[in-house]
């Protein structure tokens, strides 16, 4: 048994220390996750066995098992992955594999290791750590994927309301801050196990981005992802004319909605002030904006002349290319965010 850190960083050299036998094995390991990645289903196919035994599951503390079994189930939710997410990317340069271990044992090999993110990109989708095992068999000169284990860490618990929907959608649990804050919250209800936006305009958005998280439950990504589900949905403005926003993020197996979000909202202020180059006075007005309060109240609260805050704002109008602040707050919340 040997063991090496990171095998795909290009940097690294895995040959030394491997007899022919664990590297041709490796080489498959690689193969098949770059195949994954640059959106190769003819390559990766062709390191899996095509057999009715052929497993693939994932497992996480609170799920338990995910799995798919036979390379025919298997295969369909590649394609499915595929095409739900195309992806055109190097792993070498965003993937390391760290604590190695590779067995050779007749025509039997297994290998395990954790798979690290080590660089950031809306688009590629890919679990920050993952714990996997692979088994292969040999198939004549070749060898083969029959196993593959997926284990995906715990979650944080989370702090804020949140809504928990299984893999078709329907409401199966709710936190307990959620279920003290739903009743009388302006944003969300539910209506036979089923999340709607309280204003009937808000909730085909809603619907659409419950849906994208369904079928991304159908692909083979890992779940716990939510590269490209971090983006605040918006859900009208409440009775005090404060925006409401919930965010819809794949955890594990199921679909996790949280709504009055401060530490998400907060961040992506944050991340949109950054991109349209927002001095700090500017970034705490928008954000008391965002808040739901009026001029005079920002005023009031920066310690400034409201006329002060008329010409920030028209600056941020500026930049952000908008020119009302209903304008802008569309703008900003509809910024892309990585990670």
């Amino acid at each position: 048994m040997k063991a090496v850190e990171g095998i795909l960083a290009p940097e690294q050299d895995t040959s030394p220390g491997y007899s022919a036998e664990e590297q041709a094995v490796l080489d498959v390991i690689e193969i098949e996750c770059a195949a994954f990645f640059a959106n190769d289903y003819e390559t990766l196919a062709d390191q899996w066995l095509h057999a009715p035994d052929t497993i693939r599951l994932f497992a996480g503390p609170r799920v338990g098992v995910r799995q798919h079994k036979g390379w025919d189930e298997i295969s369909k939710g590649f394609r499915k992955s595929m095409e739900w997410a195309p992806q055109n990317y190097d792993t070498r340069e965003y993937l390391v594999r760290k604590n190695v271990q590779v067995t050779v044992s007749g025509d039997v090999a297994w290998v395990h290791y954790d798979q690290v993110l080590a660089k950031n990109d809306p688009g590629f989708i890919v679990e920050r750590l993952q714990h996997e095992t692979k088994i292969l068999h040999r198939v004549g000169t070749r060898w083969k994927i029959a196993c593959m284990i997926l284990v995906v860490p715990e979650r944080e618990h989370a702090k804020t309301p949140e809504i928990r929907l299984d893999a078709t959608g329907r409401v199966v649990q709710l936190n307990d801050q959620a279920k003290a804050r739903l009743p009388a919250y302006e944003g969300l209800k539910i209506v036979r196990d089923r999340l709607f936006a309280r204003q009937k305009d808000m909730d085909a958005g809603l619907q659409a981005e419950i849906a994208d998280r369904v079928a991304f439950l159908k692909t083979m990504f890992a779940p716990g992802l939510s590269n490209r589900s971090s983006h605040p949905i918006p859900l009208g403005e409440d009775e005090n004319l404060k925006p409401m926003y919930c965010w819809a993020r794949v955890v594990q197996s199921e679909i996790s909605i949280t709504f009055e979000d401060t530490a998400a909202l907060d961040g992506w202020i944050e991340h949109a002030s950054e991109l349209f180059g927002l001095s700090p006075s500017q970034r705490r007005m928008v954000a008391l904006l965002v808040d739901g309060q009026d001029l005079r109240a920002v005023a009031d609260e920066m310690g400034v002349q409201v006329s002060t805050i008329k010409t920030q704002l028209r600056r941020v109008f500026e930049k952000t290319g908008t020119n009302s602040q209903t304008a802008l707050m569309s703008r900003l919340m509809s910024v892309r965010k990585p990670g």
